[in-house]
């Protein structure tokens, strides 16, 4: 019986000869298998610090020319004159035409009441008391909202096209002169808005695009705990001339919350410090730099493959991410299954947007931060899919940015995936055919 069952002589050199033509097939097929996946390991890391380096120096670039271009136009001489008009004028603006406003005080009221209720129902997330918050105190205000914001011709996102009011006051003569000049230069360098600041009082005494911060107080108004009176606060209180400060993104209210940064520079005459010039930056700008402008398919390598700004210091994204643009989808399923915050999801369902909202809890990024150096992972992104990740820290005065590069791994590999399967298959097809031969 056992010798039945027993192996014959030509049977065990058969299994023999296969197992010795199998082993040096198995050896070689691992070694090329793993060298491969070096290979494409190193290539990819290679790829994703060259992305971040050049997403980096363009950044880096952007912020550089708007610090250039702050300082500059601060010290130039008709804004250094349109501070001095704009301030005398304004402080004259109740005695001027607060008479005529008064004649006609509820109908003028109750249109600038529409257009702050128009206001509460476009911004998100604010008490049903908002307006209380918001309403001027200062009839000068009231006036100059008025004039400018709800008794405006043009509709909401076109009424920096009003080149004066038709109130005979001194305000608008300035308002005349400069508004078209200052109009031309936001719209040349995409700035959001523009704002020339008294020092002393916190006044808003001109804005190119008049929102409801326009003619508010930023020491005592209701935007007095937003980023811009944050960025005012910090110019005011330097005593250099040349200075130059960025507050970074967050919501602001007169603009319907949307994330928004402010950089600042003191305006002088002489040695005196007389005004304060903001531009609002808006994030627009910065995503389409990080995203290609959404462009990926035609100029990314890999399909999973993006570039996104985290602030170090609270962790949240400053660009939006890929997946929520391509595939919102896909993005909101599979950001369930995370560490994510329900609110912050449902914020960025709402809003279709990642920046501010989104945390990244990944510690590599804060080891790289801390570093301030370009470092290579291979982690888990804020997905939880395993990624090939190159971070570096922004050379940006006054934020705190890491610049992230990262493609799934799954993606940067599939070429070694492909080959282990076709080596897999080669070699079933191998002792297949040998044991159908023997």
């Amino acid at each position: 019986m056992n010798l039945k069952m027993s192996l014959t002589l030509k049977q065990r050199l058969f299994v023999l000869f296969v197992l010795i033509g199998l082993v040096p097939f198995l050896t070689v097929s691992i070694y090329s298998y793993v060298k491969a996946r070096s290979s494409l390991v190193d290539a990819a890391f290679k790829n994703r610090v060259t992305t971040s380096e050049l997403k980096k120096a363009h950044i880096e670039q952007y912020f550089r020319q708007i610090i250039y271009r702050s300082e500059t136009f601060a010290e130039d001489t008709m804004v250094v004159e349109a501070m001095h008009e704009f301030t005398s004028t304004f402080f004259a603006v109740e005695k001027e035409s607060g008479a005529k406003y008064d004649a006609n005080a509820k109908y003028n009221e109750d249109l600038l009441m529409a257009r702050y209720q128009e206001q509460k129902e476009n911004t998100p997330d604010v008490p049903d008391n908002i307006i209380a918050t918001w309403w001027p105190k200062k009839k000068a205000v009231k006036i100059l909202q008025h004039q400018y914001i709800s008794n405006n011709p043009f509709k909401a996102g076109k009424r920096q096209e009003l080149d004066f009011a038709a109130d005979d006051n001194s305000y608008n003569s300035v308002h005349k002169r400069y508004q078209r000049i200052f109009r031309q230069y936001v719209n040349r360098f995409g700035y959001q808005d523009m704002f020339l600041i008294e020092p002393d009082t916190g006044y808003i005494v001109y804005t190119t695009m008049k929102k409801l911060d326009f003619a508010t107080s930023l020491m005592s108004g209701p935007y007095s705990d937003s980023n811009m009176a944050k960025v005012f606060d910090t110019v005011v209180k330097s005593k250099e001339r040349d200075f130059v400060k960025i507050e970074d993104f967050e919501p602001y209210a007169p603009s319907n919350s949307a994330e928004s940064a402010f950089i600042a520079s003191p305006i002088y005459d002489g040695d005196k410090k007389i005004g304060v010039l903001v531009f609002q930056l808006p994030a627009e700008k910065i995503n389409n730099i990080m995203t290609r402008n959404r462009q990926w398919s035609q100029r990314v390598s890999g399909r999973t493959a993006e570039s996104y700004i985290v602030n170090a210091s609270d962790m949240e994204m400053r660009t939006d991410s890929r997946y929520l643009l391509e595939s919102p989808d896909s993005f909101f399923k599979a950001i369930q299954n995370t560490s994510q915050d329900k609110k912050a999801i449902d914020r960025m369902k709402k809003y279709n947007t990642s920046i501010g909202i989104l945390k990244i809890t990944n510690k590599n990024i804060k080891e790289a931060a801390a570093n301030k150096a370009t470092l290579n992972y291979i982690t888990t992104n804020y997905l939880n899919a395993p990624v090939l990740m190159a971070t570096s820290p922004l050379d940006i005065e006054g934020l705190n940015w890491q610049i992230v590069a990262e493609v799934e791994e799954d993606d940067a590999l599939s070429t070694v995936t492909h080959l282990f399967y076709a080596m897999l298959i080669l070699g079933l097809i191998t002792v297949i055919c040998v044991f159908a031969v023997g």
